[in-house]
């Protein structure tokens, strides 16, 4: 996936040029407005590592995260509406957690009327129609405590099981809101010619780069960092009003075929190329009084899975909210199974690398629960205090294998975040 690295003082250029949060160009018809957010966050975490990382560990720590949005608007006397996003944050790296470097997140154009609307460029997709558990100010099982969690031996799953198309280069049609006021209806689908692919970057090999080409993490010219090509997404949503009952529904498809020149290189999986796959789900909310109750399941079939992976992979979730006046506060549980491939512990667990035909069902999650309590608090307009506390715990199936000495993954996050949104 590419990566734009903006310097600093690009960044506060921008904002200056843009000669503050509002302005009109009446010269051609255009509105600029810039938003964004700077979140302060504060935690506190352990993690029993299963033997997997035997490093001391350290359990307390700051981190801040920002993103600065410039949307353009335009409205032809047809009622067109026309424009864009450049997105800037250095949350580009999320899950994971972010760095110091400010990333473009998104930059898209759009093209909007009576018979919906076209997107086209760096942007989430047909994915964005999607319902899930509902959740608060810093997410709960679905939120930032990833940050504080060590990924090269915890996975973190998502509703979506896997996250990293969100901002991949596509094109995305979305339906207008078909309907009446209590009830309204509306598609989307997305196409992206590669996974993990994004800005400028073009793919024109199939496999790794030729003797003497120059290839980087985030400008590659192969399909080695590309595990997916003809990706489509579709998704559909209902929402409707019964009284003072509110209800949102949603189903999702998504389809990708395999690159044939990609090939798993990690420690633990090596020379396997993976399979092709096709994900779908549904998910709903219902709200009433300040309440709001949800959930989600996922089969993300055989996504990143290599032939013999033959195991189930799904997640669900399920959560309820309750808000009133300037308090929220938020409960949501996230279950999973499925492979992580990515997992580099394997051969330094005394198991040979494995192969097309060898050790497939290492790697295997067969149990993962993310337990969320939040809690949030409006100031004023824009500037709210929260506060999480998460539980998680990780079950591998291969931990049983003989000759590897793995136990279950477990601990707590508990962070807090003043956060300014403008």
């Amino acid at each position: 996936m590419r990566k734009h690295l903006l310097a600093t003082t690009a960044l506060v250029t921008a904002a200056l040029l843009a000669g503050g949060a509002h302005a009109d160009n009446t010269e051609n018809g255009l509105t600029v407005t810039v938003g964004g957010y700077i979140d302060f966050r504060a935690a506190q975490f352990s993690q029993d590592n299963g033997n997997l990382n035997t490093a001391s560990g350290r359990h307390f720590d700051f981190e801040q995260e920002y993103a600065l949005n410039f949307d353009v608007m335009g409205k032809t006397g047809h009622g067109i509406e026309y424009g864009g996003r450049i997105s800037l944050s250095n949350d580009e790296q999320a899950p994971a957690g972010g760095g110091s470097n400010t990333f473009v997140d998104q930059a898209y154009v759009f093209l909007g009327g009576n018979y919906g609307k076209a997107i086209a460029g760096d942007h989430y997709g047909a994915s964005d129609l999607f319902v899930s558990a509902p959740t608060i100010g810093l997410g709960q099982a679905n939120g930032e405590y990833t940050d504080a969690v060590d990924q090269s031996i915890f996975s973190v799953i998502t509703p979506l099981y896997s996250a990293d198309d969100e901002e991949n280069t596509k094109v995305t049609y979305m339906t207008p809101q078909l309907g009446n006021e209590q009830h309204k209806l509306q598609a989307a689908g997305s196409f992206m010619p590669n996974w993990n692919d994004k800005g400028q970057n073009m793919i024109k090999y199939r496999g790794a780069a030729a003797a003497g080409q120059t290839t980087s993490t985030n400008f590659s010219d192969n399909a080695d960092n590309a595990p997916y090509k003809n990706v489509f997404e579709g998704t559909v949503r209902y929402t409707g009003s019964f009284d003072a009952v509110n209800v949102a529904a949603a189903a999702i498809v998504q389809t990708g075929e395999a690159e044939n020149a990609n090939r798993w290189t990690g420690a633990s999986v090596s020379g396997a190329a993976l399979e092709d796959f096709t994900a779908y789900g549904f998910g709903g909310q219902v709200a009433y009084a300040g309440f709001t109750v949800g959930g989600s399941w996922l089969d993300a079939g055989e996504m990143n899975t290599i032939a013999g992976q033959n195991n189930d992979q799904t997640v669900g979730t399920l959560g309820v909210s309750y808000g009133w006046d300037r308090f929220g506060l938020a409960f949501s549980w996230l279950t999973a199974e499925g492979y992580n491939n990515g997992f580099d512990n394997t051969i330094a667990q005394g198991v040979t690398a494995n192969t097309v035909g060898g050790l497939t069902n290492v790697n295997y999650i067969d149990d993962l629960n993310v337990y969320g309590v939040g809690g949030t608090y409006n100031w004023f307009p824009g500037m709210s205090t929260n506060l999480d506390v998460v539980w998680f715990s990780q079950e591998r199936a291969d931990r049983r294998v003989a000759g590897r000495n793995i136990s279950d993954v477990e601990g707590h996050v508990v962070m807090l975040g003043q956060k300014l949104e403008f």
